[in-house]
């Protein structure tokens, strides 16, 4: 079953995914969006572009510079405005915009805090050729990407709800992680921004978080901090024993200072908000690799694992139950007709489908299937598959 393929006319490392892929990462969407609706987050959209002076002021563009494609210089002229030049770029993170949208809401009290946004955001990033590798590192991919802005006796509920997200997602499709608390490098200094005691207070809470979640199950990585703060990084392997980073929880006191963002606090004093950049799956592209390498992928996450075997009379039946079944998000495979039974199954077990219902005259007369061996009713039936095809 494919999931993506790539093609040389469009570019290295820019996967395009295929019907079965790009539903598995629509259901993964669907999944993920659920459950931060559910904790109060709200939902974002922005560009795949912007100025250039938007990640300059961010850090990005001096700190993240060399994995970023280069500056797109637009000149257009004409109109009231004369000759505007602009330098454009492809964003490589999305905290930026996140950041303005809660500049974009004015004055913020405390009694609104955390505020919570997500995104299912496009990036672009410029690696080098030689590392590219399918779906595990590629030059555009979709982030599951959360920024949260609350106060200072706030981050611990906050992290921990993350950690918490985190360890459903993995319960739900048997994923083991291993934990990492990246930390900045002591030497090598110009490469983050912001205060020593910034940084010291930061990876002082992170680590006493990291242990309140997993006690000495974790290690320590010097120097891989993000240029803006420390951060907590959840890692798969492979079947080649690699490991891959997914989900991430990022401290970050610094961009904040550096966009002047402010909430007012009960006293009507205006505070500056403390930001936590997160992402339960990291990136969706890559996940879906882990669970395709580790033979991990949901019943959920595949669209063509159930077929139907009809060998009945009402043509209106058949339409109206394939239609119930994609409303369900199950999108099966028919075999009209067959020769016999035995020939229908073997049609779909050679598609490596193994979930079959049948359907033929008696079923169609008393509103019944038979799936896998069993009858049901329609009702039944209906919450049966909801149980199968649902996270």
């Amino acid at each position: 079953m494919s999931f993506y393929f790539t093609h040389p006319t469009i570019g290295s490392g820019l996967p395009v995914l295929t019907k079965n892929g790009a539903i598995a990462k629509q259901r993964l969407i669907d999944y993920i969006g659920r459950l931060l609706l559910e904790r109060n987050y709200f939902p974002l959209a922005t560009p795949h572009i912007a100025n250039l002076a938007l990640f300059e002021k961010s850090g990005h563009y001096p700190y993240y510079k060399e994995s970023m494609f280069p500056v797109i210089n637009k000149i257009k002229g004409g109109g009231s405005t004369g000759i505007v030049e602009e330098s454009l770029v492809l964003k490589p993170m999305n905290c930026p915009f996140h950041i303005l949208a809660y500049e974009d809401m004015g004055v913020v009290s405390y009694k609104e805090l955390p505020v919570k946004f997500y995104e299912f955001g496009q990036v672009y990033r410029n690696e080098d050729s030689g590392a590219l590798n399918g779906l595990f590192r590629a030059r555009s991919f979709t982030q599951d990407d959360g920024h949260i802005f609350c106060m200072m006796n706030q981050i611990r509920d906050v992290i921990g709800e993350c950690v918490e997200l985190v360890k459903l997602i993995c319960d739900k499709f048997q994923l083991k992680l291993a934990v990492k608390f990246s930390k900045r490098d002591l030497v090598d200094v110009d490469k983050y921004a912001g205060s020593y005691d910034a940084w010291g207070a930061s990876q002082d809470i992170l680590k006493s978080v990291c242990y309140e979640h997993f006690k000495d199950d974790y290690v320590e990585d010097i120097g891989g901090a993000a240029f803006y703060g420390p951060k907590i990084d959840f890692v798969a392997k492979d079947k080649m024993n690699r490991e891959w980073q997914l989900g991430t929880i990022q401290l970050d006191f610094n961009l904040p200072e550096l966009f002047d963002i402010s909430y007012v606090d009960m006293d009507g004093i205006e505070k500056t908000p403390v930001l936590i950049h997160r992402a339960l799956l990291g990136s969706l592209e890559r996940f879906l690799a882990i669970l395709i390498e580790n033979d991990l992928v949901h019943d959920y996450l595949q669209p063509f694992n159930m077929g139907i075997v009809w060998i009945g009379e009402s043509k209106a039946y058949l339409d109206w139950r394939v239609d119930d079944l994609h409303k369900m998000g199950v999108y099966p495979t028919v075999i009209d007709h067959p020769s016999n039974l035995k020939d229908g199954m073997k049609k779909l077990y050679a598609k490596g489908i193994t979930n079959i219902a049948i359907i033929g005259k008696k079923e169609e007369e008393h509103h019944m299937v038979n799936f896998n061996k069993d009858d049901y009713s329609d009702i039944a039936f209906n919450n049966h598959i909801r149980k199968i095809f649902t996270l």
